[in-house]
């Protein structure tokens, strides 16, 4: 009988040094063809995405290729992967056979957190929130897996290095964050993105990204967070409303 994977991880998502922790989880997006599921892997120590893969299935399959794409990512830069700790959920598809064994040729261990506890992969859940709050939903609706997957091939590359080809952070000593890289100017609109985007003046617009000079102190959020809105100012602007 095969054992099951222990929690290596505890929910401290908050590594030393780049190839330590890597978290994986997959999401999905509604189109007009069908659904279209979306697989990550991340690093995360920069929060960087090694891998992903789009897909029309809920498959084993789909998890490998992000996971392959992965280890390629780093292997080719000569990067040591045996002291990789991979976590995941209690998603079939991580605990399945094929997968684990892939883990295990590359020297990677897994980590596998409780049956339905999203907190035990809260990491790889928040990279999914950014994922449909930067790209999928404001650049709705989508119409095929095709369109799904070229503009997260952009929003990847976006998200990683602002269109660089340098690495996001090998070269940063531990206990330190890498600075910001990515682009907040506007660009051209994406070739996927449809006329009844609210975003078409622009590539993504968030920039709650990794920054050096604030860091988040929430040990699952991998971005900054944003400072709350002054209630006063708040209240005095619902005010003034009132009285036009």
């Amino acid at each position: 009988m095969r054992s099951r994977c222990r929690d290596l991880v505890g929910r401290v998502f908050t590594p030393a040094a780049p190839d330590t922790l890597w978290v994986a989880d997959m999401t999905y997006v509604s189109t007009w063809s069908g659904w279209v599921y979306v697989a990550f892997v991340v690093d995360a120590f920069a929060r960087r995405i090694l891998g992903w893969r789009a897909g029309t299935s809920m498959s084993t399959q789909l998890v490998l290729d992000a996971l392959e794409q992965a280890v390629w990512t780093r292997q080719r830069t000569g990067s040591d992967l045996s002291s990789v700790v991979a976590h995941t959920d209690h998603g079939s598809q991580y605990t399945s056979i094929r997968y684990t064994e892939h883990l295990a040729q590359a020297g990677i261990a897994a980590s596998v957190g409780t049956t339905g506890d999203s907190y035990d992969n809260a990491l790889a859940e928040t990279i999914n929130g950014l994922y449909k709050t930067e790209l999928i939903k404001p650049r709705g609706p989508w119409r095929t897996v095709d369109q799904v997957e070229i503009a997260t091939a952009e929003w990847v590359d976006w998200s990683t290095s602002g269109g660089s080809t340098g690495t996001a952070a090998t070269s940063h000593p531990p206990n330190s964050r890498p600075p910001t890289t990515l682009k907040t100017e506007p660009s051209p609109p994406l070739s996927s993105q449809t006329a009844r985007s609210p975003d078409m003046s622009g590539r993504f617009t968030s920039t709650r990204l990794i920054s050096t000079e604030r860091p988040c102190q929430h040990a699952t959020a991998p971005f900054c967070c944003a400072p709350p809105p002054n209630s006063k100012d708040k209240a005095q602007s619902v005010r003034s409303t009132a009285r036009i």
